[in-house]
């Protein structure tokens, strides 16, 4: 009873964080939007980088709600490195958006690794 009782907590837990990803996805989204609008439809950087990251910030969420945290982790990452070159690629402006994207994919990619960690230790329980 009190197994069941532990694991559907971390299961409640796990769908939170899940729900908090996808915030943080649409977030990046929005906040890229609103570069390209200000900007004639131009974002700053490189706008190829800039894409390849979202996809690469796309196909980590869809990883993470498969429970496969560790591809997840492996495509933020991917993502971070492309925001971080299309990042010193940027001039003017833009540069603080470009900042505040770059940290809004790390801290997707640390929570993707808080909860491979709660994942793992609801396998090990």
């Amino acid at each position: 009873m009190v197994f069941s009782l532990v694991l559907l907590g971390l299961v409640i837990y796990n769908a939170r964080q899940v729900s908090s990803l996808r915030h943080e996805v649409t977030d990046l989204k929005s906040q890229v939007a609103a570069m390209k609008s200000g900007h004639g439809g131009k974002s700053s950087g490189n706008p190829s980088l800039i894409s390849k990251a979202l996809a690469h910030v796309d196909l980590a969420k869809k990883c993470a709600l498969k429970g496969d945290f560790k591809r997840a982790s492996a495509e933020l990452e991917k993502g971070v490195n492309l925001m971080q070159r299309a990042g010193r690629d940027a001039s003017g402006p833009y540069v603080k958006q470009l900042d505040k994207a770059e940290r809004a994919l790390t801290d997707a990619q640390k929570f993707v690794e808080r909860l491979r960690g709660s994942s793992d230790k609801k396998k090990g329980g």
